[in-house]
């Protein structure tokens, strides 16, 4: 079974009985092979759309956090947003943590 042009497997057919194999039963494995290949291929591309929509959600997510803060910071701190993302940023480096961890603890404190 190949994946565009990279070889992913194999298809082997079995059987209980001893046979004489045709060329249209070789043809039918090969058929099955290539759909198989293209089935995985499907699968594949399926897990990784939703690995990668997961992953933007999850940035999708943190963003909305980390605006929130800044607004929090420039409100409570009087800054404007370039500084009060630096606040976050250093409060993030300083306690070694994810940028939206500290943001979310700031907007639960408030």
């Amino acid at each position: 079974m190949v994946l565009g042009d990279q070889p992913i497997g194999t298809c082997n057919a079995l059987t209980t009985a001893t046979r004489d194999w045709t060329e249209a039963d070789a043809g039918a494995v090969r058929a099955f092979a290539v759909m198989l290949g293209r089935l995985i291929g499907s699968m594949t591309d399926a897990r990784h759309q939703t690995e990668l929509t997961a992953q933007l959600q999850t940035a999708l997510t943190a963003r909305v956090l980390i605006e929130q803060a800044k607004g929090v910071l420039m409100e409570h701190e009087g800054v404007d947003a370039g500084h009060a993302l630096e606040l976050l940023h250093r409060r993030a480096r300083s306690s070694e943590r994810k940028l939206a961890d500290v943001a979310r603890e700031l907007l639960a404190r408030r």
